[in-house]
């Protein structure tokens, strides 16, 4: 199939919610150009309804397989044409994570019809818990939504997400929103395209083109080179939170020290303590000095400590925040110790639903942890 540099974009933008290693089920149409646009540059395996099971490319020749489309193909290694009975061992046993449609209609409230797709792979698929995506090219319709949901409409599993070629609609309870808006559109072109006037959801962002921006499952990747790096997006007035208890071991020392290097200034931090480790000095080898928060808070970053126990437990030997508090340079909030709640739900569900400590986890910047392997 000929797929135009708009659709590949969009294909691309579509393989961002598949998750890795996970197998996905591609309808006729639109759908069944993803492998040949990621190239092998993926981890999943892909699932076409002439039974290919694996990954594979365009062949230029007469081949032995054909895709969901009914083009020549040339396998992968490692891939097979897989019979009835495998495919629907693979549907029936929930190992689909992901069925990608193009539907000839949508309905408002996420139904849809399909015209080139096994109904039996449809309803098999979408008796399991598997996310359905739907394909749709805003510039080639007259209007995204149907005006009424026919009998013929697919109602048993409604869709959860509409990539477009404008942006990306997911379904919300009241209807779909959208998601995201590309960089090349907007608003008022996407609401005129749709047909309908929908709401912008609150975590609604802009994308660049797929294809330039190379994104890689829709997320940014969390592997960094080297302290500095991975904290140098923490900007002034960021909210950041650290780990470790009452003395040092599990602290992300070189984060920390990355950090305080940096100089990021009006710093909220949230943590068990606000720094405590320096005074008690549990664990510490004789002649070292610990690294925990009282660097940032000596290096006057911190504004405001978020914490359980911010005071040191000897009131001869106060804390570093607990100085800067007494001379009025940091504010503190403090919260229930957690831990303390476990054994009690009715508490702990109380923690959870404080609307305080729920607008606190929005500001997150960061999370700076040290993980042992």
């Amino acid at each position: 199939m000929k797929i135009t540099e708009t659709q590949q974009s969009l294909l691309k933008k579509c393989s961002e919610y598949f998750t890795a290693g996970k197998v996905v089920s591609l309808g006729s149409g639109l759908p069944g150009g993803i492998p040949f646009v990621l190239g092998g540059n993926h981890t999943n395996v892909f699932m076409s309804t002439s039974g290919l099971i694996g990954d594979w490319s365009p062949s230029d020749e007469v081949s032995s397989y054909v895709d969901g489309n009914g083009d020549y193909v040339q396998l992968q290694p490692g891939s097979c044409l897989a019979g009835i009975g495998d495919r629907a061992s693979i549907i029936s046993g929930g190992y689909v994570e992901s069925l990608v449609v193009q539907p000839e209609s949508i309905g408002s409230k996420g139904t849809w019809k399909v015209k080139h797709f096994d109904r039996g792979d449809i309803e098999s698929l979408s008796n399991n818990s598997c996310q359905i995506v739907a394909i749709a090219e805003l510039d080639s319709v007259n209007k995204l939504f149907a005006d009424v949901d026919s009998d013929q409409m697919i109602k048993s599993r409604i869709l959860d997400r509409i990539v477009t070629d404008k942006c990306v609609l997911m379904l919300a309870d009241e209807g779909f929103v959208i998601d995201e808006i590309s960089d090349a559109s907007n608003l008022e072109e996407i609401q005129r395209l749709v047909g309908v006037e929908l709401q912008v959801s609150k975590d609604c962002r802009f994308y660049g083109d797929p294809l330039i921006e190379n994104h890689q499952h829709g997320t940014v990747s969390k592997i960094y080179k080297s302290g500095p790096s991975a904290v140098s997006d923490i900007a002034d007035n960021s909210v950041v939170m650290i780990d470790g208890f009452a003395g040092p071991g599990g602290m992300a020392h070189y984060l920390l020290m990355s950090l305080r290097d940096q100089g990021s200034k009006n710093l909220t931090i949230i943590s068990n303590t606000a720094g405590i480790a320096r005074v008690v000095n549990f664990g510490t080898p004789p002649g070292k000095l610990v690294i925990d928060h009282s660097i940032l808070i000596d290096n006057h970053q911190v504004g405001k400590a978020i914490a359980s126990y911010p005071v040191s437990p000897s009131a001869s030997n106060p804390s570093s925040f607990e100085l800067a508090y007494r001379a009025g340079e940091v504010d503190l909030e403090t919260l229930v110790v957690f831990e303390h709640c476990l054994g009690y739900s009715d508490n702990l569900d109380k923690v959870i639903k404080d609307p305080i400590w729920n607008d606190t986890k929005k500001r997150i910047k960061k999370i700076l942890l040290m993980i042992i392997y």
